[in-house]
């Protein structure tokens, strides 16, 4: 009887339809080379957010962007060198992927530059000049900031922040805003006062900036470029925080002299 049972379960599996004793796992999916480009830059413009005096961190940075300008340059000029796929690769600059992609972070699009005007004079209460805490939602991630700063221009509200919440040191240094309106194009402006310590292992002394800043707002509400102008000449500023004091007194009493010649 055992003989027939075994003799049938034969019969059985010759006939039953014929399968692989195991399945092979699915072939993990390809990853998408322009997203790995894209991220591995800005992987490497995150890490040099680790560099710790501002000046170094601004050039390894300086060099990550070369690279994406390099690259996007080698691609539309010598499409031979690359794969079909290169054709199509448009990097987003580095460090200027979007800030937030939490859920509930979604850009507040749509706000009257009032409402606009109101967040902005909420920030400079925050002294966002000092510790970079503004509003991401009421930004474009691709935002613009311009000035007389050696630090800018700087395209990517990530690049921003991660310099100016390192660039002072908020124990010592003050943002006050004096005076802010909505243009008559629509857009927001300010005006404001600054003065502290700059992160640096001599902590020098910045001299009282009196600037302006235009909060240029886009067709979706967004500010889209940050413009700042300063009322001090950048050389005058940049030498009263950098030179050593013995190094102001020679200059002032140096100015002192000229003036009197003048005069007689």
């Amino acid at each position: 009887m055992t003989s027939l049972a075994y003799f049938f379960l034969i019969l059985l599996s010759l006939l039953a339809p014929s399968r692989p004793l195991s399945t092979p796992p699915p072939a993990p999916p390809r990853p998408n080379p322009k997203i790995s480009i894209q991220s591995s830059l800005d992987s490497l413009y995150t890490s040099s957010q680790s560099i710790r005096c501002p000046f170094f961190r601004r050039r390894a940075q300086d060099v990550v962007d070369s690279s994406a300008i390099v690259l996007r340059f080698l691609v539309a000029r010598h499409k031979t060198l690359f794969p079909a796929w290169a054709m199509e690769l448009t990097l987003t600059p580095p460090g200027s992927l979007p800030l937030l992609s939490s859920a509930g972070s979604e850009k507040l699009t749509g706000l009257s530059p009032t409402s606009v005007l109101s967040v902005v004079e909420g920030d400079w209460e925050r002294q966002y000049y000092v510790t970079g805490h503004l509003t991401p939602s009421i930004y474009s991630d691709s935002c613009l900031f311009t000035g007389p700063d050696p630090d800018l221009p700087v395209r990517g509200l990530r690049k921003y922040l991660a310099a100016s919440s390192h660039l002072f040191d908020p124990k010592t240094s003050s943002s006050v805003l004096t005076s802010s309106r909505v243009t008559e194009g629509g857009d927001v402006e300010v005006d404001w006062r600054l003065e502290g310590n700059l992160r640096l292992p001599w902590r020098p002394e910045i001299p009282t900036i009196e600037g302006t800043t235009l909060y240029v707002l886009g067709g979706d509400g967004l500010v889209e470029e940050h413009r700042e102008v300063w009322k001090i000449g950048v050389a005058d500023a940049f030498f009263e925080t950098l030179a050593p004091d013995r190094v102001k007194k020679w200059a002032a009493g140096l100015r002192g002299i000229v003036k009197t010649v003048n005069n007689d």
